[in-house]
């Protein structure tokens, strides 16, 4: 084989080398499109999640406040409760001394005729 032949063939070689070498660049191009459509789809997935575990977190305070609010209120009601209690046991009390009072002026009328 003659140098000359033999450089045509490395040139062949090398053509044949730089058409896969584009070939691939043009691959890869596409895999890197494609990767960075993808990234940007998870990048918007992740935005929806922190979106979402904010409205959650926003959410938990609320209700941690509303439930600190009702606690607040259920004390106040015990308070009340007691103290319509303590009225309650008053008036009973009141209500027992009448009744034995009562009792005691109907002992003391005269019989009634019938």
């Amino acid at each position: 084989m003659s140098e000359l032949e033999e450089i045509r063939g490395e040139v062949r070689q090398l053509r044949s080398d730089v058409d896969d070498l584009r070939e691939q660049v043009a691959d890869t191009r596409v895999l890197a499109a494609l990767a960075d459509r993808e990234v940007a789809g998870v990048r918007g997935a992740l935005r929806g999640i922190v979106q979402t575990q904010n409205a959650l977190r926003d959410t938990q305070l609320e209700q941690g406040r509303t439930l600190a609010l009702h606690g607040r209120m259920l004390v106040q009601h015990g308070e009340t409760l007691d103290r319509h209690t303590e009225t309650l046991d008053r008036h009973t009390e009141t209500l027992d001394r009448h009744t034995e009072m009562l009792q005691e002026i109907l002992h003391r009328l005269p019989p009634t005729g019938t």
